[in-house]
């Protein structure tokens, strides 16, 4: 828990998370949580929205490569909430490190249930196939 309430304290929270150049985080589902979370290391605007049990959170705000938002709280065992991030690429090759804290309840808690990712670049091999697609169809009209 989190007794002194001061962000980057001993009691601090945190999860650090690699991603390889192309794949990038969509979404992080919780079933209990209540304290600020940033996230930080974005390359860019990860387009963040939230859905499911978040009635008193507040809305993400992403500046220069930090998210962060406040969550209230939500039931144990409940409907899950979930940050939505519809810009996977801008985590693709990078370390974000989500970190909790809590200046005015009874300490930070996240009971994380779900991390997804995809891939936010294609990889060279699909990418010479989607070219060499095209090339035989451009052949085809002209023959």
């Amino acid at each position: 828990s989190d007794v002194d309430g001061v962000q980057g304290g001993a009691d601090q929270e945190l999860l650090i998370m690699d991603f390889t150049a192309t794949s990038g985080l969509t979404q992080i589902g919780w079933d209990f949580s209540r304290g600020t979370v940033e996230i930080s290391g974005f390359a860019s605007d990860p387009g963040a929205s939230l859905s499911g049990a978040v009635a008193n959170a507040t809305a993400p705000v992403y500046n220069a490569g930090t998210l962060s938002f406040f969550l209230a709280g939500a039931d144990f065992g409940g409907t899950d909430g979930f940050l939505n991030l519809s810009n996977a690429a801008a985590s693709a090759g990078q370390t974000l490190t989500l970190d909790l804290f809590d200046a005015g309840q009874a300490g930070p808690q996240i009971a994380i249930t779900t991390i997804s990712y995809d891939n936010a670049v294609p990889e060279p091999s699909s990418l010479a196939l989607i070219g060499l697609g095209g090339l035989l169809i451009a052949r085809r009209r002209r023959g």
